[in-house]
C-alpha cells in the first residue's frame, strides 16, 4: 500500500479482506501506525468502497464504523453508517468526514493509531458473505501533527 503526500497531506488506500471486515469489533484495523511521541495523526476524510464479490452479501443488524485513535476508542470520524452500504449485492461507495468537536486528554490523542472499528450498535460482528469474496478499501487523507 503506497502513501501519496500532497504537501502536509497524506493519502493510503488500506485494503480489508472479508474475514477482517467481520471482525473489526473484537480487531479493529489500523489505518496509521502511531506517529511517535509528540505527534498527533489528523484525520480529514476517507472514502469507503466496498468490492461486492458476487456470490452473496455481508449481512448486519444496526451496526455502524468509526475512524478513531488507539483503536478506534476515541471517535475522530462522523458515525459511518452500513445499513444500505456493506449489506448491498453491488458496489458501493460511502464518505466519512472528519468529527470536528473532538475533546480529550492529550495523553488518548498523542502517539496513538488510527484505526477503523465497527462499534457493533447491533450487539455482534457484520456476518455472510459465506463466500468470502467481498472485501472494502479504504481511501484515508490524514496529516501529522505536532502536539
Amino acid at each position: 500500500m503506497a502513501v501519496y503526500q500532497l504537501g502536509n497531506v497524506y493519502y493510503k488506500k488500506i485494503s480489508l479482506t472479508s474475514a477482517e471486515v467481520k471482525a473489526l469489533v473484537a480487531s479493529p484495523k489500523e489505518l496509521v501506525a502511531t506517529p511517535g511521541s509528540g505527534f498527533i495523526v489528523k484525520y480529514h476524510s476517507a472514502d469507503l468502497k466496498l468490492n461486492y464479490g458476487g456470490t452473496n452479501v455481508f449481512t448486519e443488524a444496526g451496526d455502524n464504523f468509526q475512524i478513531g485513535y488507539n483503536d478506534g476508542a476515541v471517535q475522530v470520524s462522523n458515525t459511518i453508517e452500513t445499513t444500505g452500504f456493506i449489506d448491498q449485492a453491488a458496489d458501493q461507495w460511502i464518505t466519512s468526514t472528519a468529527n470536528y468537536d473532538i475533546t480529550d486528554t492529550s495523553a488518548n490523542l498523542e502517539n496513538k493509531n488510527l484505526a477503523l472499528k465497527n462499534i457493533g450498535g447491533g450487539g455482534g460482528e457484520i456476518a455472510g458473505n459465506a463466500g468470502a469474496d467481498n472485501t472494502l478499501d479504504v481511501h484515508l487523507w490524514y496529516s501529522i501533527v505536532e502536539a
